[in-house]
């Protein structure tokens, strides 16, 4: 959690305040998943999502914090001690309102609900190669104000 806080206060002192801002990484932290979100009372991702105006967006983690019908997204699976699997939503990629308003698209390459990870050639390696399945962000970084692709 205070690391969370921590990304938070960067995010929010951002140098140019309003400016483009991409937050990603793997936080370990799954809406629901321990007792600091109690002691807290939200998620960690929830906290470096923020509020207001300034908050970030990442429809995924937004819709497990609500808890919006129809499931989780899962971006990770592990075999639990009594040999189940299970899921959780650990990695996000998070952007200022700004870049929310261009119409970005997320996806989580999860090999067994994505459609375009069906095909066998794909899915073994997403499998094999990590817990986590990776998330990308298809962005116009022409369309976003101010931001311009390098």
């Amino acid at each position: 959690m205070g690391q969370c806080i921590w990304i938070r206060r960067r995010a929010e002192a951002h140098p140019a305040a309003g400016d483009a801002l991409v937050v990603p990484g793997d936080f370990n932290d799954d809406p629901g998943l321990d007792a600091y979100e109690a002691r807290h009372g939200r998620p960690g991702v929830g906290t470096v999502l923020g509020r207001g105006e300034r908050a970030l967006h990442d429809p995924h983690a937004r819709r497990a914090i609500d808890g919006e019908p129809g499931g989780p997204p899962t971006t990770a699976r592990f075999r639990a001690p009594d040999g189940r699997w299970m899921g959780a939503l650990l990695d996000h990629v998070m952007v200022s309102p700004d870049l929310a308003a261009t119409g970005p698209t997320w996806r989580i390459w999860h090999p067994l609900r994505e459609p375009r990870a069906r095909d066998p050639s794909l899915r073994a390696p997403l499998l094999a190669a990590s817990d986590d399945f990776p998330v990308t962000l298809d962005l116009e970084l022409g369309r976003a104000g101010g931001v311009r692709p390098a």
